[in-house]
């Protein structure tokens, strides 16, 4: 780990880690989209896509506990270093490779596929094989290189970056078998990525150049677990790697969740192939455009992620994004056809048909970029430090194996569908966004807290547009204690949409509503029964609990405030929590214009509508103070 944890998230260490990861992302998605139009070219389209998807996730099948292992044992900056170096030498004899022959139309020994072929397909999983060791040092480190409260920001950057990685290599590959190719009346011919090859070595590895580089001013870190022992049997690790995922209950929810959305990222990506080749009918280069929007979009559901969680990690965005996105790939498998035939290799990218899967997959990836964020935040944030590379190790064989599913069911489902309808790619998008909402649905239920709350919580700012003063005053880490004027149940919603940490408030039980009662235990709620002795003393023992772990406490208190927001009495609970721990800090908190607010005088009688919609437009000031303030 660091020896001093970075202030700030813009720092050299985290940039350095982010032009690494993007040339990482970058070199796999344009050599593996650089190898499937060369593949098609002499097999089965269908089993190319599949092979060129599948032999670079099995590695991350193999390798997880054994990449786990090497990321806790050693230092995750060399481990990074390393994977550069092979990533340069892979790619250096994959550009050898492109330039021998047959030319298309010559069959090896082999009959369905040239050793040409398979050689590619080797280095592709030997490309997978580094990107599995990669992964977790990559993820293990952002906890070391950016402050706490800045690691969901920290997740949403990397994962767009890695998307816009992701399209960019996608997009370029395709070009790239464009530009290394001799063309015949609009179709290949000759070496398929085998003319002008300097091209594609300037662009890979002029990249992989630039990763290795950077990755030497990712700072030094010393190994999380250096007395880790390698796995004997990396099936049975892997094995014990799930277990302990599996007793965070929380955690492989979360897990599970993520899987979905990766494995059908993979299926999407192989049917957006299939669905620009046979139903859009256009070239290649045209093909990676449309995962390039999709990707955008993603990247700009991301940046919206990052807008509406804060500092936060918001889990009620998943069922949200779910839907969203099941919603866009329904409809894209309803994308019109041309009005009079079009040969293959002659689709014009600016017809109807292209330019409708064209904003259907900029909109599908806003709602999936709302999805993926707040779920690999969790993890990284949620892991236990000592296990958090076997966690994420645990993760990757779970996101991994569902890519493999999901892109060997697309393999059978294109099969399946191609016996009744013309175009199956199309029948493949309906059944996607069918199973999408669905996930949502279920979804909704796993993650019914978090979505209450924060539906709650942006129907509370929109409403009041709350306006915050000294909120520097609440800790970034550590115990303290807050203490709020009572108003009504609404402060503790008021409160969690300005506070950035979880805040535990006390709540008489009884007072609670039903509805809320999941919200009560996703927050830590501390219940309270007034005449209940035992009860009470629970109560105060749990708070010096929560504030031992460097939690904050929340009470709500009928002591008076000074005009300065300082409070003039502590109550005897608050006296009775810090007892033994005075050097607790003590924030106050001052709520002022929700007590005439139609929320808290919903009851009264004789209120008229006019009356209620002018009460809604009083100003909401919420000043905190610390104590220990002069």
């Amino acid at each position: 780990m660091n020896l001093e944890k970075p202030r700030s998230l813009w720092n050299k260490g985290f940039i350095a880690l982010l032009i690494t990861q993007f040339t990482v992302a970058f070199n796999d998605n344009a050599f593996r989209w650089l190898l499937v139009p060369i593949g098609k070219e002499y097999a089965n389209d269908d089993l190319i896509r599949f092979l060129g998807g599948a032999f670079l996730i099995v590695p991350f099948l193999l390798w997880t506990s054994i990449a786990g292992y090497v990321t806790d044992r050693f230092s995750r900056r060399n481990v990074i270093i390393c994977c550069k170096l092979v990533e340069m030498l892979l790619l250096f004899v994959a550009i050898g490779v492109i330039c021998l022959g047959p030319a298309i139309g010559v069959k090896s020994s082999y009959e369905t596929m040239p050793v040409k072929v398979i050689i590619l397909l080797g280095i592709m999983f030997l490309l997978g094989s580094q990107a599995a060791f990669f992964s977790p040092s990559k993820y293990g480190t952002i906890p070391d290189l950016v402050p706490e409260t800045s690691i969901s920001a920290a997740n949403g950057i990397v994962s767009m970056l890695t998307m816009l990685a992701g399209v960019s290599g996608q997009v370029l590959g395709g070009y790239i078998f464009f530009w290394t190719t001799i063309y015949d009346n609009n179709l290949p011919t000759g070496i398929p990525g085998g003319e002008r090859v300097w091209i594609t070595a300037i662009i890979l590895l002029g990249a992989a150049m630039i990763g290795l580089l950077s990755s030497f001013f990712i700072p030094k870190m010393k190994a999380a677990a250096p007395d880790a022992k390698f796995p004997s049997n990396p099936f049975l690790q892997t094995g014990r790697d799930l277990a302990a995922l599996f007793s965070h209950r929380k955690l492989f929810i979360v897990s599970i969740a993520a899987a979905f959305f990766w494995g059908l990222a993979a299926l999407a990506q192989n049917n957006i192939d299939k669905f620009a080749t046979e139903f859009l009918m256009v070239q290649q280069q045209h093909i990676t455009v449309l995962v390039a929007v999709l990707t955008i979009g993603i990247g700009i559901g991301a940046v919206l992620c990052g807008l509406f969680s804060g500092k936060r990690i918001e889990l009620g965005l998943v069922p949200i994004g779910a839907l969203g996105m099941g919603l866009f790939i329904f409809i894209l498998g309803f994308t019109p056809s041309y009005a009079t035939e079009v040969k293959a290799g002659y689709g014009p990218p600016l017809a109807l048909p292209y330019l409708f899967a064209t904003g259907m997959m900029l909109l599908a990836g806003l709602w999936a970029g709302l999805y993926d964020i707040p779920l690999a935040a969790y993890i990284q944030e949620k892991s236990p430090i000592t296990q958090r590379g076997r966690m994420i190790a645990a993760y990757n064989f779970m996101t991994f194996s569902a890519m493999l599913l999901f892109i060997g069911l697309g393999l059978v489902s294109a099969k399946f569908f191609e016996m009744f309808c013309e175009h199956p790619s199309l029948i493949i998008w309906i059944v996607i966004g069918v199973i999408t909402i669905i996930v949502s649905i279920i979804l909704a239920n796993w993650f019914k807290a978090p979505l209450i709350i924060f539906t709650c919580r942006i129907l509370l700012h929109i409403i009041y547009r709350p306006k915050i003063a000294g909120i520097e005053n609440i800790p970034q880490e550590g115990g303290a204690v807050l203490i709020s004027n009572r108003i009504g149940l609404i402060n503790v919603f008021m409160l969690y949409i300005v506070c950035q940490r979880n805040v535990r408030f006390f709540a008489v039980e009884s007072m609670i509503p039903n509805f809320f009662g999941s919200c009560a235990d996703e927050t830590g709620l501390i219940k309270i029964q007034p005449n209940n002795l035992k009860c009470i003393v629970e109560a105060i023992r749990t708070a010096k609990e929560a504030l031992k772990n460097g939690e904050i406490v929340g009470i709500f208190t009928e002591k008076e405030f000074t005009q300065n927001c300082k409070i003039k009495e502590l109550s005897p609970s608050c006296v009775s929590i810090l007892n033994g721990r005075e050097y607790i800090p003590i924030i106050t908190c001052h709520i002022e214009g929700l007590q005439d607010s139609a929320s808290n005088n919903c009851n009264s009688d004789n209120k008229k509508i006019k009356n209620i919609f002018w009460r809604l437009k009083n100003k909401v000031i919420i000043t905190f103070k610390s104590q220990t303030e002069k």
